[in-house]
């Protein structure tokens, strides 16, 4: 024992040596690394020969370096060892899917899926990567550090980490206990199906063809990662994955299929189109005192029923083709714009404020067609979408304005007029930018007060415009000048009064308008065209909405020829969405796919850096009339189908500002033949700014079904004009069609001492109950839109809500 000591100590005193010289050693190569890189960096000029200074490069290296000291002092746990994860979780997996904006334009989606932009990608790496490092970390507990270890190298690894590293002993007893650890953990493995020849290799193959995730997760996201919702991504993205090239070529039979059948459907389309004609056509014939007409129609219906009868049997093929794969059918085409930048598609106002405003607008085009169209008087179909999404973009493109009236008895903002400003031309008008602008109101001469002019900030866009003292002016002597004045309609329908709505009726359609839903876009290529034109200003479009051919229960009734006709424009990104067809319908309203979208939009931050979203929701109801219960059944589904959607699709990560329904309802709020729908839950849930009651309107409310036969009068046929004539009570009732009476009951309308409204079809309502609690709505403006007349049977409607957060909910 008195040799071992001294021994002991002469070996220890040796070892001491050694390791003072590893580390001379050491901090000579560390110095002689140095010197080399900064020889380098005065080779390639990285430091600045007149300050001194090094490059920014360099710089940046050495903070890295020193983030990397500081992260590798840090103790942590064996719990925090972890990949990161994103704190936004879905918002980051939207930016990282849908990057080509035309990809969904140029192959039908078969994934009979809702649209939730969330690619699994990466996700799976991520899988696979925790996978690995969760075998590691089980196996070598005392390493805080696992650079270089893989499940490849695994054995090697037990014995480098076993071997002292001075000294070369190896630890058997430690080694004996790793291989044991391992052992037993690719046992319990085996038992799942995990091999260790096998999965190894295809780990390391998935981690670096998708990656993983970039940042960590937070603690209100980790229910996205639940073994559930792991499990069913997984699942969806290898499904995906598999299956791209059969979608492909799924795809391509479609198109195949369509272009087959597509010459018999234009040819009994057009043997409609040439019997029948439009009250416009009618009157130039008799203008041009044409006599020619007969024959025309007399030889069209000969060559177009002949080139019917050669292409069926072709077109007979083409639709065996093309019936089968709508089961499979996504029931939308989705496109995305790209934008310039990412702020382009976010609302700003939560995050720095706490308010904001957001815009609505809905309308009926009756884009069927061409055949088809010319029932309800209205033809040409492909020129009418082009010249619908020209005007409104024109109307949309332009600045929010604000009119202010300098008078003592003023009451400040009497609403933010859209039809007394000319519309500006911006980049993102394109085409309709070089229209002739709409003529103002010229209802203003009653007052000659000075208004001021004050617009919102908007993109791309500026507005010069001075006092005005009268609009007794052409449109052209305004247009020189940038003088206008606020027309009648703002200082005699009291807007100021309290508990009243600000409303409107505008002869261009509002501006900033943030989202749009359309009603009746049935024709492909009509909807196709109002895509191509809208995409500049809404970055997200939904178009050819609902389902084709047999569905359940696969009877003759349920056959669809048509899709649903709804058409959604939104400038926020969509988060998800998902359409249900309505199984009640009869009669003709059966061969079209009536149903409900429903959709959620990221609208931005607060100021807690929690999403702001919104629900948005727009449907075509039954439209026969006299068939209220199956409307009213109708709406039960709607209720039914929203509620489910926002319960399945809202985080607890996130605030709801808005919820909005909106569309043709075909039922108004002052027939006596629709009391049924009048008194439906529905209008409990949500609110209708124009309704009074079960069938009463508020007296400033105007119908918006035009008279079909009337459509092309002098009084209706442009913006100005038919703006004119919505605000006269007596010429109103020869243009708005009447209310409809119950059946076997003399129609006794309007009730004494009750303005004469019309039936209004086209709905825009707003929930508060379903909302935040945090947040309160107020209608900021409704408005009657004549910018389509001549174009479509119905007025569209706007909304403009104005959502403020409380302050308490901001600073908790």
């Amino acid at each position: 024992m008195d040799q071992t000591v001294p021994d002991l100590q002469a070996k220890n005193e040796q070892l001491t040596k050694e390791i003072d010289h590893l580390k001379t050693t050491l901090s000579l190569m560390k110095e002689k690394t140095a010197l080399g890189a900064g020889t380098s960096a005065c080779k390639c000029g990285s430091v600045d020969e007149s300050t001194g200074t090094k490059s920014k490069h360099h710089l940046q290296s050495h903070l890295e370096e020193g983030r990397f000291r500081r992260d590798l002092q840090q103790p942590t746990s064996r719990q925090e060892q972890r990949t990161s994860s994103p704190t936004n979780f879905r918002s980051f997996l939207q930016t990282s899917a849908f990057r080509d904006p035309d990809e969904s334009e140029v192959f039908p989606n078969f994934l009979n899926t809702s649209l939730d932009p969330s690619g699994p990608s990466r996700l799976l790496g991520e899988i696979a990567f925790q996978l690995d490092k969760r075998i590691l970390m089980h196996i070598f507990q005392a390493q805080k550090r696992l650079y270089g270890f893989t499940l490849l190298n695994i054995r090697e690894k037990i014995t480098e980490v076993s071997t002292h590293p001075v000294t070369g002993n190896v630890d058997k007893g430690y080694q004996l206990y790793l291989t044991q650890r391992y052992t037993t953990l690719m046992n319990r493995l085996s038992q799942l199906g995990y091999k260790a020849a096998l999965h190894p290799l295809f780990s390391e193959f998935v981690v670096n063809t998708y990656g993983n995730l970039k940042e960590r997760l937070n603690e209100n996201s980790l229910h996205l990662v639940s073994p559930n919702s792991l499990r069913k991504k997984e699942g969806s993205s290898i499904r995906t994955k598999e299956c791209g090239r059969n979608q492909m070529l799924l795809a391509g039979i479609h198109a195949v299929g369509w272009a087959l059948v597509v010459p018999c459907f234009w040819s009994l389309n057009r043997i409609i189109a040439v019997c029948k004609s439009t009250t416009q056509e009618k009157a130039q014939r008799a203008e041009q005192e044409c006599y020619l007409h007969p024959l025309k129609v007399f030889f069209g219906f000969i060559f177009f029923l002949v080139l019917f009868v050669v292409t069926a049997p072709v077109a007979l093929f083409g639709f065996l083709l093309w019936a089968p794969l709508q089961a499979c059918r996504r029931p939308f085409y989705y496109h995305r714009e790209a934008p310039s930048s990412p702020e382009r598609e976010m609302h700003k106002g939560f995050e720095l404020e706490s308010r904001a405003s957001f815009g609505f607008a809905t309308a009926n085009l009756c884009l069927l067609p061409e055949g088809l169209a010319r029932f309800n008087n209205l033809g040409n179909t492909h020129r009418r979408a082009s010249a619908i999404g020209q005007r409104i973009v024109q109307g949309v493109c332009r600045p929010h304005i604000k009119i202010y009236v300098d008078s003592p008895s003023s009451c400040g903002t009497l609403s933010p007029s859209n039809s007394t400003i000319p519309a500006l031309n911006s980049k993102r008008e394109g085409s309709a930018g070089r229209q002739a602008q709409p003529q103002a109101s010229r209802h203003g001469d009653s007052t000659d007060r000075p208004i001021r002019v004050v617009p919102e900030a908007c993109d791309e866009a500026e507005v010069m415009l001075s006092e005005t003292p009268n609009s007794n002016q052409n449109s052209n002597q305004q247009d020189k000048s940038r003088r206008r004045s606020a027309p009648r309609a703002f200082l005699s329908q009291g807007l100021g009064q309290k508990d009243d709505v600000p409303w409107e009726v505008s002869s261009l359609f509002p501006a900033n308008v943030d989202i749009l839903c359309l009603e009746e876009v049935f024709d492909k290529r009509a909807a196709k065209k109002l895509t191509k034109i809208l995409k500049p200003v809404f970055g997200h479009i939904l178009y050819d909405i609902g389902v084709y051919a047999c569905q359940p229960p696969c009877m003759c009734t349920s056959f669809k020829f048509f899709n649903s006709g709804l058409f959604l424009a939104s400038r926020f990104p969509i988060l998800k969405a998902e359409y249900h067809w309505f199984p009640n319908s009869r009669g003709e309203d059966a061969l079209a796919a009536k149903g409900l979208l429903s959709a959620k939009v990221l609208i931005g931050q607060n100021q807690k850096q929690n999403k702001v979203v919104g629900y948005f929701n727009c449907t075509h109801l039954h439209a026969p009339e006299g068939e209220g219960e199956i409307r009213c059944l109708q709406l039960d589904m709607v209720t039914k189908w929203i509620r489910d959607f926002q319960q399945e699709s809202k985080q607890p990560d996130e605030e709801v500002v808005f919820d909005v329904l909106c569309g043709d309802f075909n039922f108004d709020n002052c027939s006596p033949d629709d009391h049924l729908e009048q008194n439906h839950s529905l209008f409990e849930e949500y609110r209708d700014p124009c309704r009074a009651g079960p069938g009463k309107e508020k007296p400033w409310v105007i119908g918006t079904l035009l008279g079909q036969p009337t459509l092309y009068d002098e009084d209706v046929n442009t913006p100005e004009n038919l703006q004119r004539t919505l605000e006269i009570d007596e010429q109103r009732k020869q243009y708005i069609s009447p209310p409809v009476p119950a059946a076997g009951s003399p129609l006794v309308y309007p009730e004494t001492g009750q303005p004469w409204v019309g039936r209004r079809l086209d709905y825009i309502l707003y929930r508060e109950r379903s909302i935040s609690k945090h947040c309160r709505t107020e209608v900021e403006e409704v408005t009657f839109i004549t910018h389509l007349a001549g174009l479509t049977d119905h007025i569209p409607v706007g909304l403009r809500l104005n959502v403020k957060m409380d302050s308490d909910c901001v600073e908790e």
